[in-house]
């Protein structure tokens, strides 16, 4: 924030103030936009600044742009925002809400300290400062104006500069991907065989380049004092109805800390429409977002999302044995999940419909790029009966011996186990060097924290996070692709709960709202 902007809020506050004959102390403003009283921040105990400082979530999260549920049979409040979920535990004591507790918060399945959701009169309270610094922005204080101030817009670095881009060709089509420093905007544009993409905040080094790919003859990019431009030449018509091409955007997470653009060429993809290029000038583009549909709404005409729906084991083989049998709960469970996702306008494919087995590579197989999601669906088990809770993992390297044990479990185990577990840690390597594949693991991960989210809301199962380890039957997926293990067959009170209607329904329900949101948050880059 500018000094001078400083000084003039400072100065309308302390009129402010006055004014209110000091009904109100303190201020909260979000991108320099004081908000209305009736959002904070307040404060539970003797007046402070923004360490104990809460305000009303709803207020909260409209103002960062996030979307707020609230389970009242779990007391959690859940937020999403960009491929962000944030869930707080809540409490109706207060006194118990204002002590920071280990493990309240949860930022895509990581947990934090955090002070909990405070429920007061049918409305929640949260803690201003971990509340926004999981969203994303910053919080500062200034007592000169007695204002909280969160900033949900970092400024650009002042040396911001695009690299070159990386070029890949992937099941047909060439991807074209640079890193884009935060801050920075671009415009898209297409005319005949050309698409031109304009940045602005940033600077580039000219080049021009030939790459060896069948779908682009050549590219260069072009610096001037106003932004950046990059130039491609397709090797086949494109239209602005996004025939021909592809555009996504990965924004930073936890493993990347640039942006990332990408762009596919090829003959047979169908992207987003962009505007035409007027001359050779790109027309200002990057769509305006388009409104989050309620997560009961049915998938755009024309464009039907085409899920795999994994259930596990089958036939001669059992899966996890306890109080309830794996193969059986998790047919059932998957047949649920078919039924729902089909009502609300998706099409899907059925690795089994009953009771026989289908080997690994097989199920693996069925996750081809022309799809969109693959959802293995899977209970577990383990020698401690006192083990319980949902957890969901996505392909990579095990982190301890634990994960690369129950990848041997779920492929096979015994030598079959082993041998499939060692191919499938052969993959985890070639990742690292296939630009397709990192990103589709970045959705996978995206698609991972939305359905777990969606399960401990919905179920109030004990949340075991989201895991990675080398399972086979996600080892090939082209598409984002998770395994979910929903509970555990010999826990004494999971265990009965897993074979009932009821149970089952709730858990089908949760998956479908699962990725159902994660849709709305990423389905125009992952659709096909």
């Amino acid at each position: 924030m500018t000094t001078a902007l400083r000084v003039w809020l400072t100065c309308l506050l302390a009129l402010s103030a006055l004014a209110l004959a000091q009904e109100r102390h303190n201020f909260l403003a979000v991108n320099n936009r004081v908000l209305d009283d009736s959002a904070g921040p307040f404060y539970f105990i003797a007046q402070g600044n923004n360490r104990d400082a809460f305000a009303l979530a709803g207020a909260l999260a409209t103002s960062l742009g996030a979307r707020l549920s609230f389970d009242s049979a779990t007391r959690r409040l859940t937020f999403y925002r960009d491929g962000t979920t944030v869930v707080l535990r809540a409490t109706a004591d207060i006194n118990e809400g204002l002590v920071k507790q280990p493990g309240a918060l949860t930022v895509n399945g990581v947990s934090r300290d955090s002070p909990l959701g405070i429920l007061v009169g049918g409305r929640s309270f949260v803690a201003i400062t971990p509340l926004a610094e999981a969203l994303g922005a910053r919080v500062s204080w200034d007592s000169a104006s007695r204002v909280i101030f969160i900033d949900d817009h970092p400024a650009l670095p002042t040396a911001a500069r695009l690299g070159r881009p990386d070029i890949g060709l992937h099941d047909g089509f060439t991807r074209v991907a640079l890193s884009l420093p935060i801050g920075v905007s671009y415009r898209v544009a297409v005319n005949a065989s050309q698409l031109v993409v304009t940045f602005t905040g940033v600077q580039a080094e000219a080049f021009s380049l030939v790459p060896d790919s069948p779908n682009v003859r050549n590219m260069r990019l072009v610096a001037d004092g106003d932004g950046v431009t990059l130039i491609i030449q397709s090797a086949h018509p494109l239209t602005v109805a996004g025939q021909g091409f592809r555009v996504g955007y990965l924004p930073p997470d936890g493993q990347r800390p640039l942006g990332r653009l990408f762009i596919d060429f090829g003959a047979a993809l169908q992207g987003q429409p962009v505007e035409a290029l007027q001359g050779s000038v790109a027309a200002p583009l990057v769509p305006p977002e388009a409104p989050r549909q309620p997560s009961s709404a049915r998938p755009p005409a024309g464009a039907r999302p085409v899920i795999i729906v994994d259930a596990g084991h089958g036939g001669h083989d059992g899966g996890a044995q306890g109080f309830v049998n794996e193969k059986v709960v998790v047919l059932a469970l998957s047949l649920k999940v078919q039924a729902l996702l089909e009502a609300a306008g998706f099409e899907v494919i059925m690795s089994r419909a009953g009771d026989y087995f289908i080997s690994l590579p097989d199920r693996s197989a069925l996750a081809t790029p022309e799809r969109s999601l693959f959802v293995s669906i899977h209970v577990n088990s383990a020698e401690n009966t006192a083990a319980h809770g949902i957890e969901t993992w996505v392909f990579g390297q095990p982190l301890n011996e634990a994960a690369l044990q129950q990848a041997i479990r779920e492929n096979g185990g015994g030598e079959l186990g082993r041998a499939l577990t060692s191919e499938a840690l052969s993959h985890v390597n070639a990742i690292s060097k296939d630009l397709l594949a990192q990103e589709q693991l970045h959705f996978s991960r995206l698609l991972a924290q939305s359905v777990q989210s969606s399960l401990i809301a919905a179920t109030g199962a004990a949340d075991r996070g989201v895991r990675q380890s080398a399972f086979y039957v996600l080892r090939n997926a082209r598409i984002p692709a998770v395994l979910l293990e929903l509970g555990f067959v010999r826990h004494p009170v999971e265990g009965p709960k897993l074979g009932t209607e009821s149970y089952q329904t709730k858990l089908a329900e949760a998956i479908v709202e699962g990725i159902i949101n994660f849709y709305e948050q990423n389905g125009a880059m992952v659709q096909r």
